[in-house]
């Protein structure tokens, strides 16, 4: 038997079996971790996980439950499965195929910090499966030291979630609550400014990103509050549509909202813009970049609060009178930018670029 090494300073919690000492790295730290294997039975979802908190705050509602701890393991797995959720069954068949390859983390006090997916999968078999395999049973772990301080917990998240190269990511919407999450908590504790570039740091990303977030995450609740002005079940719907569709909103906050931060009438743009998503006139990406782009025209604009009409109509006039204007613009523009280029930066344009230019001459001479 080969003798077992371990940490300095802890030992390996009891319920991990086959424990050998470890390091892994998790963003820029160095972290000391003992691998080896835990019980599947033994462990509880990470109900704190913001991917989690979504389904559980879902679940609640639809179970007339006001406190989402009440909501066991069970009842969660089960919602999550039905619901078709995370792709649980795909990944539960890789795992009958080729066991556990990425080791769960989970801290000494047993709390999954990242593998939520995995152990609902591993769950899902030892569920589904006649023949309750080993590889379901128990599965590879890292688990941490113990009082693990916020910090690092924020760093491994960060690391499994938000850095290139990890598979599963959360979706756009979960990551953007946890951006706020840390944003409020280190603007107490830094100020706004240091809060700002502490997150950048963390999760590799631009302050941008972090205050676009944020903004997209309060017309999120404007959307819902907006449904709830019509009735309990619309907000609930306008919720649903809200998770799935964070892209939406996204979308708007990027092509309008963003370029009309200090305008007096941003309020009512919005308004307007949660009226059409509600009432489902705006079904694509598409057909909200082309809303903002309607709403940047005065007489457009006015067609569009009438609310009347649908957005068909606002559409044709904005296609009959902006777009032959904005592309006569932009062509004009490309020739004054061309007649001012020297003799000799002419020379150096390259053949096959003189090619496409002189095909889309002939494409617009042929219209």
């Amino acid at each position: 038997m080969p003798e077992f090494i371990r940490h300095k300073d802890w030992d390996p919690p009891d319920w991990l079996k086959k424990a050998k000492a470890e390091h892994a790295i998790f963003h820029d730290k160095v972290v000391e971790v003992y691998e080896g294997y835990v019980d599947v039975n033994s462990l509880k979802l990470w109900k704190d996980n913001d991917r989690t908190l979504l389904d559980l705050e879902h679940l609640a509602k639809e179970s007339g439950l006001q406190d989402i701890g009440k909501l066991s393991d069970e009842d969660i797995i089960k919602s999550i499965i039905k619901n078709g959720l995370h792709k649980i069954k795909e990944l539960a068949k890789s795992i009958k195929m080729n066991g556990v390859r990425v080791p769960l983390i989970i801290t000494y006090e047993k709390e999954i910090l990242d593998g939520n997916r995995r152990f609902i999968a591993c769950k899902y078999l030892l569920d589904t499966e006649e023949e309750q395999k080993d590889e379901f049973k128990s599965v590879l772990a890292y688990c941490l030291k113990p009082n693990l301080s916020k910090n690092l917990r924020y760093k491994i998240i960060s690391e499994m979630n938000f850095l290139p190269d990890h598979k599963e990511k959360w979706p756009r919407e979960v990551r953007a609550k946890y951006i706020r999450q840390l944003f409020i908590e280190y603007r107490e504790k830094y100020g706004e400014k240091k809060a700002i570039n502490e997150i950048t740091f963390l999760l590799g990303i631009g302050k941008s990103d972090v205050y676009r977030f944020i903004a997209v995450l309060n017309m999120i609740n404007e959307y819902k509050n907006f449904a709830k002005k019509i009735s309990e079940q619309a907000e609930k719907e306008a919720e649903l549509f809200a998770r799935e569709k964070f892209q939406f909103f996204e979308e708007f906050y990027n092509k309008y909202i963003k370029a009309k931060v200090h305008s007096k009438g941003i309020k009512n743009d919005k308004e307007l813009f949660y009226y059409y998503l509600f009432n489902k006139q705006l079904v694509s990406v598409m057909a909200i970049r082309d809303f903002a782009a309607m709403l940047q025209y005065p007489s457009i604009k006015k067609i569009v609060r009438k609310k009347k009409e649908t957005l068909d109509y606002a559409k044709a006039i904005y296609d009959d009178a902006i777009i032959p204007k904005r592309t006569a613009y932009t062509i004009i523009k490309f020739c004054e930018l061309m007649e001012s280029l020297s003799a000799q930066k002419i020379r150096s344009i390259a053949d096959d670029l003189k090619e496409r230019l002189r095909k889309i001459l002939k494409k617009i001479d042929e219209k």
